[in-house]
């Protein structure tokens, strides 16, 4: 299923949502569509810890956690049809690759792959220079504050970035948004569903 088949509201909070969760998936049980995120590491290892105690609260948490929209409340979780909370808990494991080593290793082989893109590499050499600015706070320069300090950093560091305009991707190009989105399938919310999650 493509994006535009997705029903409007779940495309319109699924533009809201990405603003603080960047990797976001819609999925579809039964009739019933959700946007749900992976589990954060910390979360993962809490999950673990809920699930020695044998008490079935971890799906509990990682459903009310996890799935963003729509919000439900225990009676409409106990209305909801059998393996609504069960299916959407496994899905969420699924996509949150810290059960899987083979799932981990794909993500981490991916980003290997990505960090031969231009931006990746000015990421890393003002992270190299600035160790105080975390990833997150470089996302948030506009261009031109991100040029002044690469400079600063080339500076620094005594480096000098090269870019070069080539059509491949991944030969230290300057990003290709085109391929960069096709790329994306499966991974976040703007390519669709899941991975063979889409179920009716």
């Amino acid at each position: 299923m493509e994006i535009k088949d997705l029903p409007l509201k779940i495309r319109e909070k699924a533009s809201t949502l990405k603003k603080k969760w960047p990797n976001i998936y819609c999925l579809k049980l039964k009739d019933t569509y959700m946007i749900v995120r992976p589990m954060t590491r910390g979360e993962f290892l809490f999950f673990l810890d809920l699930s020695q105690y044998m008490l079935g609260l971890e799906e509990d948490f990682v459903f009310d956690e996890c799935v963003l929209y729509p919000k439900f409340n225990e009676t409409e979780k106990s209305n909801s049809h059998a393996g609504l909370v069960a299916d959407t808990v496994k899905t969420i494991q699924d996509i949150s690759a810290f059960l899987s080593p083979d799932n981990m290793e794909d993500m981490i082989v991916e980003n290997r792959n990505k960090m031969e893109l231009a931006d990746s590499q000015i990421l890393a050499t003002v992270c190299k220079a600035f160790p105080q600015l975390t990833v997150d706070k470089i996302n948030n320069f506009d261009a031109q504050k991100l040029a002044y300090y690469l400079a600063l950093a080339e500076e620094i560091l005594g480096v000098k970035l090269e870019f070069t305009k080539q059509t491949e991707q991944k030969q230290n190009s300057t990003i290709d948004f085109m391929t960069e989105n096709k790329d994306l399938k499966g991974q976040g919310f703007g390519n669709g569903f899941p991975r063979g999650k889409n179920t009716s």
